[in-house]
């Protein structure tokens, strides 16, 4: 959780978020009222946010980079749709990626072209390909989103690079883009990529209201502050938990060390004996110190297996940080060794240097 929390702040994503202005917006059900058509509507509302002052690049999606995604089952054409995974889904408009700043690796975008009438299309990840089509070419394959056979199915044209379609975490990476003009969505997101960032809020409701007086924009901010929100539970919970983790390592090496202590002190008549019968310090000593070292051999193994195994069930609750990192365990290990060798070499080292007569008598 301490690396987790160094990462809030210092992860990069790889794409642009603080240049980036995001508001959300909600269709009505009934149509937009100016627009003679949803499709219309959106199409001007995106030439108009990108012809905006200061403005590079404007897009218009159900969801951002960083921001979970809907999930959908997938069905590939040729494989058994018993055997359907769920992917993440977001519908997107005309530029969504140069908006953040990347590019796709093979295939093309979206085009104009691409609307309701036309056929269905799709472009799929890179961890799509590698999860669902691995060794395969994605481009020209077709998949479908429903497991309904009666579903359209929809033609792979442009493979994209991951971009955090499962939350800031991005534990499912895998996912599907297909064209906000071939779907049904009303609940969405506006993206305007500008160096004002936040300044472009009136800009952008000034926009939408000049479309339709009665639509509101809300939660209107930077994609940087938008991903930093959904990581609140981070701030909040993470120092709770380093606490008790804190808490937890303490009173596990303060047992330890009382444990061995006691240990070690039921020994000391068998080690006076033994020094009385002409045994030297450094036999005592390794005596004492191989009995330790198997015993916290024994604890530290099956305390390590048994922390691997837990481990997997905090991977969502880290974020960026590997469950199983070496070095959060080499310093537990370090530290129980350290109290188990104190505990053990401190009462043992009295007792070397205590007369055995003395020792045997108070006995």
């Amino acid at each position: 959780m301490i690396r987790s929390i160094e990462n809030l702040g210092t992860h990069q994503y790889g794409f642009a978020m603080d240049d980036v202005f995001t508001a959300r917006l909600v269709l009505p059900a009934e149509g937009c009222r100016i627009a003679t058509s949803r499709a219309r509507f959106l199409a001007g509302l995106q030439d108009r946010l990108a012809s905006l002052p200061g403005a590079r690049s404007a897009t218009i999606a159900s969801t951002l980079p960083a921001q979970s995604a809907d999930r959908a089952p997938v069905v590939l054409d040729g494989v058994d749709s018993s055997r359907s995974p769920t992917v993440r889904v977001v519908r997107i408009g005309d530029h969504y990626f140069e908006t953040f700043g990347r590019q796709l690796t093979r295939g093309r975008e979206f085009r104009a072209s691409d609307g309701d009438g036309a056929p269905r299309v799709a472009i799929v990840n890179a961890s799509f390909a590698r999860r669902l089509m691995p060794g395969r070419d994605p481009i020209g394959s077709r998949l479908r989103l429903d497991r309904d056979p009666s579903a359209p199915w929809l033609t792979v044209v442009g493979l994209a690079s991951d971009l955090y379609m499962s939350g800031p975490e991005n534990l499912d990476p895998a996912g599907v883009y297909v064209p906000l003009a071939q779907v049904d969505e009303r609940v969405l997101t506006l993206a305007v990529r500008g160096a004002e960032g936040a300044a472009l809020a009136s800009a952008v409701r000034a926009q939408v209201a000049a479309l339709d007086p009665d639509l509101p924009i809300f939660a209107p901010r930077t994609l940087r502050e938008a991903v930093d929100e959904s990581l609140w539970a981070y701030r909040v919970f993470g120092p709770w938990l380093i606490a008790a983790g804190a808490a937890a390592l303490f009173l596990a090496t303060l047992g330890l060390y009382s444990l061995m202590a006691f240990a070690t002190r039921q020994r000391l008549p068998e080690i006076a004996v033994r020094m009385a019968l002409g045994a030297r310090p450094s036999d005592v000593a390794r005596l004492v110190a191989g009995q330790v070292a198997l015993q916290i051999a024994i604890g530290l193994l099956a305390g390590a297996g048994l922390g691997a195994l837990l481990s997997s069930a905090l991977r969502s609750m880290v974020f960026h940080v590997a469950p199983y990192d070496p070095v959060i365990y080499g310093g537990i290990v370090v530290a129980l060794m350290f109290a188990a060798g104190a505990s053990a070499g401190v009462p043992a080292c009295r007792a070397m240097r205590t007369d055995p007569t003395l020792m045997l008598r108070s006995q």
